[in-house]
């Protein structure tokens, strides 16, 4: 983690960088649903975008146990180049994606910010969102996998759509059958090489 944030004592922060352009970050801060989807620590009960543009939605946080239920305020800047999430319930003040070209792509920076329980003033460790680090690793693959293939027709409905209507846990379950599957028909073509090659 790089140094934090200025005025902001209870928060959490990453950044990291990207060998895509900023555009194609922009094209994701400007959809939060796709944003919070791609959290793999969120498994999500229900994300509904009501009519003034807010979010409201429930998930499980699987990086600290804990249930969240809040609506939220959505900010987009004009250039696309930043997000802001800000929660109505919860400890969690507000969720801010930044974006800056660099010279070989763009550096893309999130903070979290709480916002302490007015009895003790402190925020409960166990209640931290402690899914900063995989969301950003996964914003940065999925990025990454667009610019690859996001030209290939049908891709981003399969990457956006299908995959990412799953909970956490069922694409974990779904890659590992993939993999053993493709391990599977490796060591079938390597006994079917060897038996041909006996057979000469």
């Amino acid at each position: 983690m790089d140094a934090p944030p200025p005025a902001a004592r209870d928060a959490a922060w990453t950044s990291v960088e990207l060998a895509v352009a900023p555009a194609a970050v922009g094209r994701l801060l400007r959809d939060p649903r796709l944003l919070l989807r791609l959290n793999p620590c969120l498994e999500i009960e229900y994300l509904e975008h009501l009519a003034d543009g807010r979010l409201r939605f429930a998930a499980r946080n699987e990086s600290n146990g804990c249930r969240v239920a809040a609506e939220v305020a959505v900010a987009i800047t004009p250039a696309a180049d930043g997000l802001v999430l800000d929660y109505s319930d919860g400890i969690k003040r507000e969720t801010r994606l930044q974006v800056a070209p660099t010279a070989g792509g763009a550096r893309l920076e999130l903070t979290e910010t709480y916002s302490p329980p007015a009895d003790d003033g402190a925020v409960a460790p166990a209640e931290v969102d402690r899914s900063l680090l995989p969301w950003t690793a996964a914003l940065r693959r999925h990025l990454e996998r667009d610019a690859r293939f996001g030209g290939i027709p049908g891709y981003r409905w399969l990457a956006e759509s299908f995959w990412l209507s799953m909970s956490p846990r069922q694409r974990r379950v779904a890659w590992l059958i993939v993999w053993t599957t493709a391990l599977e028909f490796a060591v079938f073509l390597a006994v079917l090489a060897i038996y041909l090659a006996a057979g000469r």
